[in-house]
This record gives C-alpha cells, sequence and structure tokens, in this order.
C-alpha cells in the first residue's frame, strides 16, 4: 500500500474487537520503530509497544515535561507509525492523553468491530463525522490554479489528522516547491497537529518533487522546501 492509499484509507476508529497480536506481528511493528525519521534527524523517540492482553495495543512514547519542539516531533514521527499499521492492515486511533502527562498522546490499534458502538455516535457528532472541509477553505487562490502536484500535497496535508478534527491550517505555496504551512491555536494538541501535517507534506514532497527541507519560522509556521 502506498502513502496516497494508507492516508486514503485511515480513519479514526474507537471500538476494537478482542485480537491477540502474534510474535511476528509484533517484530513487523517494532521494526517500523527503527526506520523512523526525524525532523531534526538525530531526534528519535523511545516509542514503546505496550505488550498486554487487552482489545487494542498501545503505542506510546515517554517525556518528563514534553517541550514544543518534543510535541511537533511527536507527531510527526507518530504518524509514521500510524500508517505504518494502516499497511499492516489495523485501524488506528490518535487517542489524547490526560493533561498534564508523560505521554502526549496514545497510538492505538488492533481490529475493528466495522459497527460504530453509542460512544462513536456521540464522538461523530463533535468530530463532523471525521469528514473533511472542501480545499478552498484552506488556501488563498483557486484549487484550479494550482499545478497537480500542489494539489496531491494539500490534499494529503488536508487528510492529516487533528484533534477533535478541527483541521486547523492553512496552505500557499510561495513558489512551485516551496509550501507554507500555518497552524492556528497554542494548546498542546495543536503541536501534535503540526508535526502530523508536516509528515503528510513531507511524504508527499518526496513523492511528486523530492526529499524536502523542513523549516520552522515559529512553532505553528513553518516552510516545507523541495
Amino acid at each position: 500500500m502506498d502513502f496516497y492509499k494508507a492516508i486514503e484509507k485511515r480513519h479514526s476508529v474507537r471500538s476494537y474487537q478482542s485480537y491477540q497480536l502474534t510474535e511476528e506481528e509484533k517484530k513487523q511493528i517494532k521494526a517500523v520503530f527503527n526506520d523512523l525519521i526525524s525532523i531534526h534527524h538525530d531526534n528519535l523517540l523511545n516509542w514503546k509497544l505496550e505488550d498486554q492482553n487487552q482489545p487494542s495495543g498501545k503505542i506510546f512514547a515517554k517525556h518528563d515535561i514534553p517541550p514544543e519542539d518534543y510535541l511537533i516531533e511527536y507527531g510527526f514521527q507518530g504518524e509514521q507509525i500510524i500508517l505504518s499499521l494502516v499497511e499492516q492492515g489495523f485501524d488506528t486511533l490518535w487517542k489524547a492523553a490526560g493533561i498534564p502527562s508523560d505521554i502526549p498522546a496514545y497510538l492505538i490499534f488492533g481490529k475493528g468491530k466495522g459497527q460504530k458502538n453509542f460512544t462513536e455516535k456521540v464522538m461523530g457528532l463533535f468530530v463532523n463525522a471525521g469528514n473533511r472541509k472542501d480545499m478552498s477553505t484552506f488556501i488563498q487562490v483557486e484549487p484550479d490554479s494550482l499545478a497537480g502536484s500542489q494539489r496531491k500535497i494539500i490534499q494529503s496535508c488536508i487528510l492529516s489528522p487533528s484533534a477533535v478534527n478541527k483541521q486547523p491550517w492553512s496552505f500557499h505555496f510561495l513558489d512551485e516547491k516551496t509550501l507554507e504551512i500555518r497552524i492556528t491555536g497554542k494548546s498542546k494538541y495543536n503541536y501534535l497537529d503540526t508535526g502530523i501535517c508536516l509528515y503528510h507534506a513531507y511524504q508527499a514532497f518526496c513523492l511528486e518533487y523530492e526529499t524536502p527541507e523542513l523549516i520552522k519560522k515559529e512553532d505553528f509556521h513553518w516552510i516545507v522546501k523541495a
């Protein structure tokens, strides 16, 4: 499964069947931790797979007091893990951790029940059923004025999961291969949203152009440049 198919397939699942991971599945999941890329290239987090008998698996990394850059990195690396789990056939969920917490969020995965339970139906009312806004909401120009690769990159970013599906981003191509990303909000989860969106942009740039440079202007203002 390629990147574009994975982000189209990924959706948040909150109710899981009872499922026991095989040793081979555990091995494959842990192998993903070794292949992660980081924004700063030398800042791989210490990801853990919680190995317990429960309906769903749980992946996380810890930090005593998570600083802002750590939270952005958590989103960037965590989304790589989420999409790899999707490629392996698992359903997934970014699940907020308690506040304060030395774990910014849990990556939940397993085999979904298929039918939404009452909690999921109620949550659907708060997150607009996971639907995405139209591309024109996030850009300053008409979508048709963008090149095909530019539209694919922005659409990939729009498909990024965000806290309660707020989709807090805006995008602007400064030139053919330079994308400006801005995030609104200042909560802990907006930092995670930033990292997740940056990974989607990074991977789409790799596919459409070449490996990009990620340039931080401010916490919620980034440039992705090929």
